[in-house]
């Protein structure tokens, strides 16, 4: 019934959930985020000890999911477990400390009855036997910290072993060729296309989802895809994607008076990326200037224009004959390249690609 509310009405059910939550025991429990009054090896402990058990990540299994702060993994809507936060927790933990305690406590007297009995009249001997109890009762929790203190640290060990994990993701990508490639989140100085062409471009497969083939995981912000601590993927930024690409196109020019222009427009980052992808079709075609013409080709215009804005080059390519296209796609035929951050051009597509000067001359 429970599962058949999951599809139903999971709002509802979570809500009931929610409330209905009074213990951690016998629950899988994922913790995640950064937690303001607990270390991760706390938390694990603190957990543990209320009887749940504590989960590596996300999986069908999970039935509970501490949510902390910073930057916690995101937990689908359709997910069945049961998201609570920290003070929630806390409460849960807390609460689960005094029945240990209770319990111990309410044995103790059930042992003290039948001593009395037995001793009958002698009451003030049972007194001092009393007195003599407390303090080895106190003597009996004293080893019974001690040996938590010891779990507690051996619970620390075992929560630090995951830190090699941690250094493989953040092991140095020195190159994409050859690896399947993840892009999540929001790029700032990509569009999903334009960074799927780039790696391709530097010899990397670009893949749909999270895969056993996933090699590297490029990461934007936004609102990416969690990805598990034990997947063995590398997980890169925006800036390290950027560096392996250009990196890869700085390769394949070879010749030392382009390197020499290269590093002359490095502080101009976003240009110097983007340019080396358009240069080589324009050089092909160079010969071509005085026979293009505008009438009936589909033109897109990219990049900053010194002397257009957007609005006036589209009037005036449209006022040429042509049809102004919003995107690259199968019928663009000429592609005019301003400078900032153009689109790419693929080597592969047909396009004739000319300046802003070239454009200037056609229309005029």
């Amino acid at each position: 019934k429970l599962q058949f509310l999951y599809f139903i009405a999971p709002s509802i059910f979570y809500k009931k959930a929610m409330s209905s939550l009074t213990s951690l025991k016998g629950k899988n429990v994922l913790i995640t985020g950064t937690l303001d009054n607990f270390s991760r090896a706390e938390a694990k402990a603190a957990a543990e000890k209320a009887g749940a058990t504590v989960k590596p990540s996300l999986s069908g299994t999970v039935q509970v999911v501490v949510m902390g702060g910073g930057n916690p993994k995101v937990v689908p809507e359709e997910h069945p477990a049961v998201v609570i936060s920290e003070k929630k927790f806390q409460k849960l933990v807390a609460a689960s400390e005094p029945e240990s305690d209770g319990d111990e406590s309410s044995e103790a007297p059930k042992a003290k009855k039948p001593a009395k009995k037995a001793a009958g009249k002698r009451k003030a001997a049972t007194k001092d036997d009393e007195e003599d109890e407390k303090p080895s009762k106190k003597k009996r929790k004293a080893p019974a910290k001690a040996e938590s203190s010891d779990e507690d640290e051996d619970e620390d060990e075992e929560s630090e072993a995951p830190a090699p994990k941690k250094a493989k993701k953040a092991s140095k990508v020195t190159s994409l060729a050859g690896k399947g490639v993840l892009i999540t989140g929001t790029l700032k100085d990509y569009t999903r296309a334009t960074a799927k062409a780039a790696a391709e471009k530097a010899g990397a497969t670009v893949k749909p989802g999270l895969t056993g083939n996933v090699g590297v995981v490029v990461m934007g912000g936004g609102n990416p895809k969690p990805i598990p601590d034990d997947h063995p993927a590398d997980i890169i930024s925006e800036k390290e994607f950027k560096e392996l690409v250009s990196k890869k196109q700085t390769a394949k020019k070879g010749a030392k008076k382009e390197e020499s222009d290269d590093e002359s427009t490095v502080s101009s980052a976003s240009e110097s990326e983007s340019e080396p992808e358009p240069e080589p079709q324009p050089k092909a075609k160079k010969g071509k200037k005085s026979k293009i013409s505008l009438d009936g080709k589909g033109v897109l215009i990219t990049g900053t224009l010194a002397n257009y804005s957007r609005k006036e080059a589209k009037e005036a390519a449209e006022a040429a004959g042509a049809t102004v296209k919003p995107s690259l796609t199968s019928n663009v035929d000429i592609v005019v390249m301003g400078t900032g951050n153009p689109k790419p051009i693929p080597a592969s597509h047909p396009a004739y690609i000319m300046s802003e000067a070239e454009f200037a001359t056609i229309v005029n």
